[in-house]
């Protein structure tokens, strides 16, 4: 009898769980004891009822704990409860109809594992649930969290978490070079940005400087009434429109400034002077207004987001253009009055507007000038001639007060303020050429900057491929490895040996308690295999024994049999032959044998095909069979030949079975699909005399009066 021990492995650590699990297998091992007694099966079902009672008893006290703490799996082991109770259920029933102490014995068994398995398998999940509860209703607040989050990891495998460990750094570390390599983009953006719109202020700077000095020269032409200045204004208007061709072809307008237009104004003011349509005022508001219209191109297409440097020495130029701006506007309205010969308050008041405008457009530039460029500025500022400028002021305002004479004329005023201009200009073409220089050195390092970014998240990210693979193949694989040979080894495969590469780290413990456990399994495995009982192994034996019998039974059919139709083969048939020939010539019993061969197969074999065919070979046995009697032999001697040994049959007899069997293979119909295949067959029969021992004496007679068949038309018989 198979007998179940306590053993402290089975504990699952509640005491009241652990009590019930001692009595159900104290009265187990009871039950046991009496089968092998041999008591009377009465008493056995007594003793299997009440371990019946035991085990319900410790369902209901399982339930209760379940409720008490909540389980999740509750239903589960609910389920569980119900199938081990209606197996004991079909148990008792089983036991109540059982006639021997064998069958009893078989249920007992049965019964024994179920209840092992129920402590095995349920009963210790079920605790471990408790015992979780247990803890999580007294731990602390920091330990259910800290749990919480073991339990949100728990749905990932290891190396998923691997890959998050590596991940999340890289990602954070993506996140941050994207802003690094935005932030690039954008100065690149920026500077290429700046670098254009520089191109673009040169070419503005260029036209505006030369229509400020047609502007000049229209003023005097207008004051002197087309005496002066006529063959210069020509030339500098040539000037001025070639500076306009390249300014359109150089840059694109804003949408509210169109050079078109701008254009068109020039050629129409051209025109008004020429007519001598409009005064000095007129001109220079007109010119005013397209200088102003040219000078909001750089002014509204830069953007004040670029470093500070830049930006600082962008206000810079721009308030110096409108600075030049300012000493143009003195400069022709100068022209004006000089050109003349006097000035009146309007005029003089125009050339005051413009001069105290220059003094506050200075005061811009020296706040903002960069500390590289003031002595520069300022040196400028030194060279230009301010203080014949300011004479020539001075000389316009005695002439406007005391009525006098002008003691300079319209030249004396142009060289000076020209010369200012042009010193103006230069010094706003040096600035324009250090901006951009600087917007494309920061451009370069701003470059330098992205790419060396973009390598470096580039070696980042191999890095971290390659560690990824590296983890999983000395963390992941490893454990995989031990967990697949640990299944194995609980389905009883003993023969998994783990390398030693694994020992000289943190899982080579692991490796050691597996193969210790695999060692110790096989040395159980051997020691009980040594300690089984003899019966068991003669049962063995036996079963063995009647297997091979019934093996080589089956090989002896299938050695006489026809894999095809199923009748016998050539060997099988003579075999049969010879057999009934000894058992029948000692009460002379008449024989005859049938040779059979099915008309034109060869053409059913070429016309449908051997698969066909051989459906055909299986229709026509089937009928044969179905004709012939319990005691007559029939076999497939190869091909569309068959033959046929009629015990207890001659002559007249031989004939009536052998028309019977025709006439029923000519009516018949094989239908394979949707064809419908009739055949017809030749017979030949001779009679086996006494005298003969073997039966091929008579089939060749037969094999003559088949040939003789076949000569008559075929689908008929001949005697031999």
């Amino acid at each position: 009898m198979q007998y179940l021990q306590w053993d402290d492995s089975l504990s699952v650590g509640l005491e009241e769980i652990d009590e019930d699990h001692k009595r159900i297998i104290e009265q187990a091992n009871l039950l046991n004891d009496m089968v092998a007694s041999r008591q009377s099966i009465e008493t056995i079902r007594v003793s299997f009822a009440n371990l019946g009672i035991l085990v319900k008893q410790h369902f209901s006290e399982e339930e209760r704990i379940m409720a008490t703490y909540r389980c999740e799996s509750t239903e589960k082991h609910i389920a569980q409860h119900q199938a081990l109770l209606t197996k004991f259920f079909d148990s008792q029933l089983q036991l109540d109809m059982a006639e021997s102490l064998l069958q009893v014995a078989d249920i007992t068994k049965e019964i024994n594992n179920r209840i092992i398995d129920h402590i095995i398998d349920d009963d210790i999940d079920l605790a471990q649930v408790v015992h979780l509860r247990k803890w999580q209703s007294g731990a602390g607040w920091l330990n259910r969290l800290n749990y919480k989050i073991i339990s949100c990891l728990e749905f990932f495998r290891i190396r998923s978490r691997l890959i998050l460990v590596t991940i999340l750094p890289l990602l954070a570390m993506i996140g941050f070079a994207t802003v690094i390599l935005s932030d690039a983009l954008r100065d690149v953006r920026s500077m290429d940005q700046v670098s254009r719109w520089i191109d673009s202020t040169l070419l503005v700077q260029n036209l505006v400087h030369e229509l400020q000095k047609e502007r000049g020269l229209s003023s005097g032409l207008i004051s002197s009434k087309g005496q002066k200045v006529s063959d210069p204004l020509q030339l500098q208007r040539s000037l001025s429109d070639i500076k306009l061709r390249k300014l359109r072809l150089g840059t694109q307008p804003l949408s509210e400034v169109t050079y078109a237009g701008i254009e068109h104004e020039i050629i129409s003011l051209r025109e008004q002077l020429d007519t001598a349509e409009i005064d000095v005022l007129q001109s220079n508001s007109r010119f005013a207004t397209l200088i102003s219209q040219l000078l909001n191109i750089p002014s509204t297409s830069f953007s004040a987001q670029e470093s500070h440097d830049i930006s600082q020495l962008t206000i810079v130029l721009l308030t110096l253009m409108q600075y030049g701006e300012a000493a143009g506007m003195e400069r022709a309205f100068g022209a004006a009055g000089f050109s003349q010969g006097y000035f009146d308050d309007l005029l003089y008041q125009n050339l005051l507007h413009y001069a105290v405008k220059q003094q506050g457009l200075e005061q811009t530039i020296n706040a903002y000038m960069p500390a590289d460029q003031l002595v520069s500025w300022q040196q400028l500022l030194a060279d230009m001639p301010l203080q014949k400028i300011n004479d020539s002021r001075a000389d316009a305002f005695t002439s406007l007060k005391q009525n006098l004479a002008l003691q300079r004329d319209g030249t004396f005023w142009w060289q000076l303020t020209t010369a200012k201009i042009d010193m103006l200009y230069q010094f706003e073409q040096q600035l324009a050429l250090q901006l951009k220089t600087m917007a494309d050195s920061k451009q370069s390092q701003v470059m330098t900057t992205l790419i060396a970014t973009s390598i470096t998240m580039a070696v980042v990210i191999v890095l971290t491929g390659l560690l990824s693979v590296l983890l999983g193949t000395s963390i992941v694989r490893p454990i995989e490895r031990i967990a697949k040979s640990l299944r194995e080894l609980a389905n009883g495969n003993r023969q998994i040996l783990l390398p030693g590469t694994f020992k000289n780290n943190e899982i080579g413990p692991v490796v050691n308690a597996y193969e210790s456990l695999r060692r110790g399994m096989t040395r159980m495995v051997i020691l009980e295999q040594s300690q089984m009982q003899h019966s068991f192994v003669l049962r063995q034996q036996m079963q063995v024994l009647d297997e091979q019998i019934k093996k080589g039974d089956e090989l002896q059919q299938m050695a006489v049999t026809d894999t095809l139709t199923g009748v016998l083969n050539r060997r099988g048939f003579f075999a049969y032959c010879d057999n009934t020939l000894l058992n029948v010539h000692r009460d002379d019993t008449p024989l005859s044998v049938l040779m059979l061969d099915i008309d034109f197969f060869k053409v059913v074999n070429d016309t449908y095909g051997h698969a066909v065919g051989d459906k055909v070979l299986r229709h026509f046995a089937d009928i044969c069979q179905q004709e012939l009697r319990s005691q007559d032999v029939f076999g497939r001697l190869g091909g569309e030949e068959f033959a046929v040994l009629l015990v207890g049959s001659e002559g007249d007899t031989a004939c009536a079975i052998v028309e019977r069997i025709r006439c029923r293979v000519s009516d018949s119909v094989c239908r394979v699909g949707n064809e419908e295949i009739r055949i017809t067959v030749s017979v030949g029969v001779a009679s086996v005399q006494v005298e003969e021992t073997n039966i091929e004496t008579a089939l060749k007679k037969a094999d003559s009066a088949l040939y003789k068949a076949k000569a008559n038309g075929r689908n008929c018989a001949a005697l031999a």
